[in-house]
């Protein structure tokens, strides 16, 4: 990767780790070599240019680890990269750029860490979102029928749903379980930290819950957002429709049928306010993992059909809901309704 830092050009291997400040005159050898050439026939390439100083180029650029020879330990390890082309260079950059995490426990480490972040307010571990609330019952372990065992073993990816109305209780259960504080923790200089059923790197909770509600009993149809302050659902104007549903979801026809769907967001500040490291992102992403799989799990136990989908319009998602895609924005979809009849045999039954 080349990118600019402060006005100079930074050559980026993420395999290997290295980065190098290099100039324009360098970046231009660098670029003779997108296939494999011989030192003579690129020295042939610069018309004008001394043939010894050339060479002196490439050879820094060789010893730098910006180019590798041909038949090498080096090369035979790039050609082993051959099938992340289709994701390179946006997703095989981030995997690589993200490996090997940064993580002390010293005692100066710590408190170097702790004086940094200080220096800053840190980020409200709430949303609040204006509009008229509509509480919701306690999280407590009693709103989940049955086992673990039981809700593993249904679990399955629902997408033909039925036209009825889904109860307030179901959807009310499935957002507390999942969203919902469970109680505090003391972050000494991190702050008041929330405890909730899903882990989060550093406890930072950066997911927000907005929901669609299309057909349940006991609540209007509109967006909401969940309060994990007052454990309420706040009412907002947006307009809500299947038509809406299906346009976020890339036309998946089957999820506009769901009774309501699950827009998940990041707050990417309050991770970002603690964590420098870029592997914080991939932390990031595996706490919407977390997250959803408990609400995929809950709603199996209450015998909802549920699902999730990356497949989503994000630039679309977040204009509805307000949002910048900076300093957040969507993530994750999941959506919950009755599940047809048509879908085949429940896997708790084999």
């Amino acid at each position: 990767m080349v990118h600019l830092r402060r006005g100079r050009l930074v050559v980026e291997d993420f395999v290997r780790g290295v980065q190098h400040e290099i100039n324009e005159d360098a970046l231009t050898v660098l670029r003779r070599f997108e296939s494999w050439k011989s030192v003579r026939a690129v020295t042939r390439e610069f018309a004008g240019y001394g043939p010894r100083g050339v060479g002196d180029a490439i050879a820094t650029l060789w010893r730098n680890g910006l180019l590798v020879v041909e038949g090498t330990a080096e090369s035979a390890r790039d050609a082993r990269l051959a099938p992340w082309e289709p994701w390179s260079p946006a997703g095989s950059f981030f995997h690589f750029a993200t490996r090997n995490a940064r993580y002390t426990t010293s005692s100066r480490g710590l408190c170097v860490i702790a004086a940094r972040v200080t220096r800053r307010p840190m980020q409200p571990i709430y949303k609040d979102v204006a509009g008229p609330r509509s509480g919701l019952v306690g999280p407590r372990a009693s709103l989940a029928r049955g086992s673990l065992g039981h809700a593993l073993m249904r679990r399955r990816t629902c997408r033909e749903f039925r036209r009825g109305q889904l109860s307030r209780s179901v959807v009310e259960k499935v957002t507390v379980l999942t969203f919902g504080r469970l109680g505090w923790l003391d972050g000494g200089p991190y702050g008041k930290l929330l405890h909730r059923a899903a882990p989060s790197g550093g406890a930072r909770h950066v997911v927000e819950c907005y929901l669609m509600i299309l057909n349940v009993q006991g609540l209007r149809r509109g967006l909401y957002h969940y309060s994990v302050r007052h454990n309420a659902l706040v009412s907002l104007p947006n307009d809500v429709s299947r038509e809406r549903v299906a346009r976020f979801t890339k036309g998946q026809r089957g999820f506009a049928d769901a009774s309501a769907l699950f827009l998940m967001t990041a707050v990417f500040g309050r991770s970002q306010w603690k964590y420098r490291d870029p592997r914080a992102y991939r932390v990031l992403l595996l706490d919407l993992g977390h997250i959803c799989q408990n609400l995929l799990l809950v709603a199996a136990s209450l015998g909802a059909g549920a699902f999730c989908t990356a497949a989503f319009d994000d630039d679309a998602i977040d204009r509805y809901l307000g949002l910048d895609g900076v300093s957040e924005g969507v993530m994750y979809v999941a959506g919950i309704g009755l599940p047809s009849e048509r879908r085949g045999r429940n896997p708790a039954s084999f």
